[in-house]
């Protein structure tokens, strides 16, 4: 699957204002100078953020790539911005020269027709704010190179700006003094190029729990796929459109919507691609239910059919035990053919002697249905002669 191309910032060039989140500050923006640049990354001095060291007054300067930064937010739609915002929507908080990603939670108009007064939580932080209108800005997202902001409670719609239209800013001086050594480009690592092997020669067995197998247990364990990408673990739905949260492969995630009203997570400037990333998923998600929906629906045909089966020869065998009555012979009468099932019945009785130790009872009673076939069979050869004699083929001996 091909990575989507980052959208940079229109006019990114050496002595370029933008804005990017320093290492150390998820879910800020502050305002930075761009002082190197490459195919990939950018050198930044931060103008409003010192050096990490104690006593380091020169700007702050960081390495990074060209997906984390985005131009200067316009400021023509910042004026009626306050007068929007609701409680749940989001917004930007100017605090410690930076604008943080906030939450709103309260709203407190003057009853004097006053300023409004904001209760606001950064969305990577803990602490509340109270503050004014001047503090707050529209939470600006660069996506596809075009500004938009979330979803308002009260506008109830999500505003495309459209592309960069300001121009390109630069600072009236430079942010790093004349003459201060640039921070070196971090060495990218270096990997380690497969040797291959001769025809024939057998691969080295590998160390158990050792190898590539066991890195792709550990990324599958902490959420990262396979082309490097680690989403919060919070579901997406959670959260307001445009928040920031830090994934689990430690970069900053927002919250984007798609078009049937459900959100993704999406780093920054790269919208589209995890956009039509979760349209793929879903569809493949959507085409396995069915798979597997047509699979049992297969195995419950295939049980039918082999209960069917089994049924109907279990009837067979049955039917095959059971002595199916003969026709009765042409020109018989009703009488002659009541009278030749009861031959046959007589016929079917396999009379057995009675047992040496058995009493004489048990020895009159078999004389007794001895004697009753007897007489059955004589009535009937009396009565009809050569007709009856032809039906019967075998006489019990007694």
């Amino acid at each position: 699957m091909a990575k989507r191309a980052h959208t940079m910032p229109p006019g990114l060039d050496v002595g370029v204002l933008v804005e990017a989140a320093p290492h150390a500050y998820a879910g800020s923006w502050f305002e930075a100078e761009v002082l190197e640049l490459t195919a990939k990354d950018a050198l930044l001095a931060f103008t409003q953020l010192k050096g990490e060291e104690a006593g380091d007054d020169l700007p702050r300067q960081e390495w990074h790539t060209l997906r984390n930064l985005r131009p200067m937010p316009p400021t023509d739609e910042q004026e009626n911005f306050p007068a929007i915002l609701d409680r749940g929507d989001r917004c930007e908080l100017n605090y410690d020269d930076a604008w943080w990603e906030c939450t709103v939670l309260s709203v407190h108009p003057d009853p004097d027709g006053g300023e409004t007064e904001f209760v606001l939580r950064p969305t990577q932080y803990s602490e509340k704010h109270r503050v004014g209108e001047d503090r707050v800005r529209p939470p600006w997202a660069w996506q596809s190179g075009e500004w938009v902001l979330p979803y308002n409670a009260k506008t109830r719609k999500r505003t495309v700006i459209g592309p960069h239209t300001e121009g390109v800013r630069r600072p009236d001086l430079p942010t790093l003094p004349e003459g201060t050594p640039h921070l070196d480009r971090p060495e990218p690592e270096e990997k380690v190029a497969k040797v291959p092997k001769e025809k024939g020669e057998k691969a080295e067995p590998k160390e158990k729990g050792g190898g590539s197998s066991a890195g792709t247990k550990t990324r599958e364990a902490r959420g990262i796929d396979e082309e490097g990408y680690g989403p919060p673990e919070a579901r997406p739905s959670s959260f307001a459109e445009g928040t920031s949260r830090t994934g689990v492969d430690g970069r900053q995630w927002i919250v984007v919507s798609i078009d049937n009203g459900a959100y993704v997570w999406s780093l920054p400037g790269q919208a589209m691609f995890f956009i039509e990333r979760n349209k793929r998923d879903q569809l493949q998600k959507k085409k396995a239910k069915g798979d597997q929906q047509r699979k049992q629906i297969r195995d419950i045909k295939a049980e039918a059919q082999k209960a069917t089966r089994a049924a109907a020869a279990k009837e067979q065998r049955d039917s095959g035990l059971r002595r199916k009555p003969e026709p009765p012979p042409p020109g018989v009468s009703a009488a002659a053919n009541r009278e030749l099932g009861n031959v046959q019945c007589a016929l079917d009785v396999q009379v057995q002697a009675a047992p040496k130790k058995a009493g004489k009872g048990a020895a009159r009673s078999a004389a007794a249905d001895h004697e009753r076939v007897l007489q059955v069979l004589e009535a009937l050869i009396s009565s009809k002669g050569e007709l009856v004699l032809s039906q019967v083929t075998a006489v019990p001996q007694f």
